[in-house]
């Protein structure tokens, strides 16, 4: 469906969360409150996990619906999912596409444990054409992943450190590889075979990154101190090094500034050695944090500035930054491997 296509029709389903039933199958969709048939939004559909609901399912991605986001959580005929069902599933999809403005660019997968599990069989269907893939507390066990995905398609996996399903979750790593255009792997410490809470929100910022959406310093890659004074305190009273992230409003159309935001700090390598370090989020509106460009000879942003646990200054990156460049000075600060 086009923008604008639907203009003037009432939406199909009532605004908000309602629950409904199309081609055999039952599920929960909630709708966007300023739901318009004129504009255009992304679909996450979620497979729910054994025993569970699709109501209960649906209410963790309830921060997504503001983002103009579409969420639909479909039933399985029993406890676990079947093959019919899933058969289902991609009616169910084929149908919300027709009758719903969705951009075809923005479909969304999410499964959990036998959901999960199942996940391949729709996220990887070329009919519908899904952009990503989340497996929690699963993996994916293998089977054909279209070419379309080594270019169109990013999946992440994220399980609890004590999940029975580690080792299934860890090994998309290499069963993905090379298959889709990134894989990102996230584990939850202590969690046993549970949602993991934790990390859904670095997921809802991880979906919103995969679309290509960016707002200067709306970044949920790591930890950050958003106060850059408490950052360099903890630098010197943990004997940590840090990381300071140099950022303005009026970067928000900057090509340089998206790069550095979605890309470099969202790059694996540049995460692990960053989670490491102390994060400090320094916006160059704010005359306080201003002064600290001026301390480390920032003359623009975006701007990246790695420093030692005394707060010196160990390297700058300005501009038009790259990753594996600012991986390089992070291993120069990190702490040593226990």
């Amino acid at each position: 469906m086009q923008p604008g296509e639907k203009v003037g029709l009432k939406p199909p389903f009532p605004i908000g969360v309602s629950r409904q039933a199309h081609g055999g199958i039952r599920f929960t969709i909630h709708l966007p409150v300023d739901f318009s048939m004129e504009k255009t939004y992304s679909l996450l559909v979620g497979l729910h996990g054994m025993n569970a609901t699709d109501q209960d399912f649906a209410t963790w991605y309830e921060p997504l619906v503001p983002h103009d986001v579409i969420v639909c959580c479909p039933k399985s005929a029993l406890t676990t999912w079947a093959a019919p069902d899933l058969k289902r599933v991609k009616t169910l999809i084929l149908h919300l596409k027709k009758i719903l403005p969705i951009d075809g660019n923005r479909l969304h997968g999410i499964g959990f444990s036998n959901g999960g599990a199942n996940l391949g069989a729709i996220v990887f269907d070329n009919d519908l054409a899904f952009s990503t893939g989340c497996w929690m507390g699963s993996g994916f066990a293998g089977g054909k992943v279209p070419k379309r995905c080594k270019d169109g398609f990013a999946a992440i996996v994220m399980v609890g450190e004590k999940d029975p399903a580690f080792g299934a979750a860890k090994s998309c790593l290499k069963t993905l590889k090379k298959k889709v255009r990134r894989v990102d792997f996230e584990v939850q410490p202590g969690l046993g075979h549970e949602i993991p809470d934790e990390l859904m929100p670095f997921y809802y910022y991880w979906l919103k990154v995969m679309e290509g959406r960016f707002h200067p310093g709306d970044d949920e890659s790591l930890d950050w101190h958003y106060a850059p004074e408490t950052a360099l305190e903890e630098m010197k009273t943990e004997k940590r090094g840090g990381l300071l992230y140099f950022f303005h409003e009026k970067d928000a159309k900057d090509a340089d500034a998206k790069h550095a935001q979605n890309v470099v700090l969202m790059d694996p390598a540049v995460r692990a050695l960053a989670r490491r370090v102390v994060a400090g989020m320094v916006d160059a509106e704010i005359e306080r944090d201003a002064a600290l460009m001026k301390k480390y000879g920032i003359g623009k942003t975006p701007a990246l500035a790695i420093l030692d646990p005394e707060g010196k200054l160990v390297a700058k990156f300005e501009g038009r930054i790259e990753a594996e460049a600012v991986a390089k000075e992070l291993k120069r600060i990190v702490p040593a491997s226990k």
